[in-house]
């Protein structure tokens, strides 16, 4: 229900309804919810290091998603922002009731599990759109963009967050959300010839700094 349906329905129709930029921006509170969220249930501990590190983060990420925006001056309150602050309270409830999941049963059959129920989920939501939907006006990119999503940004991306989340807390893995927009800046600088400003800069050294802090394990006194 978290991990696949509600987190999938919330984020497409509010995506719809919503501007990439304010998406961007909003997604950028999962690391937050995650670690608020695993004090809350499971009484992990906010330590000063783990908060500073994830504002860090934020801030990087916030830097890069509103000044290279281009078009937007911040998130504007609207139905769609809503379905993605859903979205992300959503997939955060995920990655912090499904490590102890993952790390007790192997991450395949979990993954298996979860997408069979999540599909039966939203089946019939989404089964009236389906059937409604003319395959004749969809061109070969738009195939290869659909392949790409289910192939990459879905199957893999939830794979690779399994086995993290095997190895790592809950809000370590959520943190990488920040390298994200770091990852857009950078392909756009050396595949699509875009100037490196100093934002960029600024902003990746941020989300660097945030993952040395969260990630470093604490000195423990002699």
């Amino acid at each position: 229900l978290l991990g696949v349906a509600a987190n999938q329905i919330f984020f497409f129709t509010g995506l719809n309804y919503s501007k990439p930029v304010d998406t961007s921006i909003i997604n950028a509170t999962n690391p937050v919810f995650v670690l608020l969220l695993g004090a809350v249930i499971f009484g992990e501990k906010i330590t000063f290091r783990r908060m500073s590190g994830i504002i860090l983060g934020l801030c990087g990420a916030l830097m890069l998603v509103i000044f290279n925006g281009n078009n937007d001056q911040g998130v504007h309150f609207s139905t769609g922002n809503l379905l993605i602050v859903m979205n992300t309270f959503c997939y955060s409830l995920y990655l912090v009731y499904a490590r102890p999941v993952f790390i007790k049963y192997n991450p395949i059959v979990v993954m298996k599990y979860v997408f069979l129920i999540g599909f039966l989920m939203i089946l019939p939501i989404t089964l009236y759109s389906m059937l409604q939907f003319d395959v004749s006006h969809v061109d070969a990119k738009g195939w290869w963009s659909l392949v790409y999503v289910i192939a990459g940004t879905t199957f893999l991306a939830y794979l690779f967050t399994t086995y993290g989340l095997r190895k790592l807390p809950s809000h370590v893995v959520a943190y990488y959300a920040y390298v994200q927009p770091v990852l857009v800046a950078a392909i756009g600088i050396f595949f699509f010839s875009k100037s490196l400003t100093l934002i960029t800069i600024i902003s990746t050294l941020l989300v660097l700094a945030g993952i040395i802090l969260i990630t470093a394990k604490p000195k423990i006194n002699a």
